[in-house]
């Protein structure tokens, strides 16, 4: 099987497949659009939503009185994230998939509270 059949089957761009094992902290989730190709006619696509953990993070925070590097300690008391990385899901985009774990996991909701089908 190529790189690029294993992409189309599980819905996941062949680069991210490819560079897995170089990355310190694995896969990613991305929050962004849906990809283009690569879509299984099987099932539908499920995407991580990066901007709703970011509103759950805040909404929690908020009610807790506290600060981002008050949550940031609390979620990953020796990093590998901090605040601003926090602040930066706002925007949408990725995170790897042990930092959203133990974000979920101080939100008390599982992953797939985050997760959308992308198509019809």
């Amino acid at each position: 099987m190529t790189w690029q059949k294993l992409s189309d089957e599980l819905g996941v761009s062949a680069s991210t497949i490819r560079q897995m094992p170089k990355r310190r902290w694995g896969i990613e989730l991305d929050g962004g659009a849906p990809p283009l190709s690569g879509r299984s006619q099987r099932r539908r696509p499920l995407r991580f939503q990066t901007k709703e953990l970011f509103v759950a993070l805040d909404g929690k925070r908020t009610s807790k009185a506290m600060t981002w590097d008050d949550v940031a300690a609390e979620i990953w008391p020796s990093g590998p994230w901090g605040a601003r990385q926090l602040t930066r899901l706002s925007d949408g985009g990725r995170i790897d998939v042990q930092s959203a774990l133990n974000a979920c996991q101080w939100l008390g909701r599982t992953i797939q509270w985050f997760q959308r089908e992308t198509w019809p």
